[in-house]
């Protein structure tokens, strides 16, 4: 009788912490939130500066997050997909509109 019981208590528990997030997996979160676009300009600074990622003689910048999920850790790391496009403005020439404005 206990063990029936235990056992039914168990399973009940399972079936709840199978609905939670897993603490200190990745959660899914909207990629359409704005936030998520901002973080993707700040990243593609350094897309654009780097030589080995970009050596093409234009400007990338983000077109559309595509995904996007979010974990705790000792603070929140971000995970997201990022469709990239071409622009038409020259690398140089944006770089140093760049460094005048800052």
């Amino acid at each position: 009788m206990y063990s029936t019981i235990i056992l039914l208590l168990a399973s009940i528990l399972c079936g709840y912490a199978q609905e939670e997030p897993l603490l200190g997996g990745l959660t899914p979160q909207d990629p359409e939130d704005p936030m998520f676009m901002f973080k993707a300009w700040k990243v593609t600074k350094h897309i654009n500066d780097n030589l080995t990622i970009n050596s093409g003689p234009y400007v990338i910048v983000p077109v559309k997050v595509t995904k996007a999920e979010s974990q705790v850790v000792s603070g929140i790391r971000y995970v997201f997909e990022v469709i990239f496009g071409q622009s038409n403005c020259l690398r140089h020439v944006s770089s140093s509109l760049t460094k005048s404005i800052t």
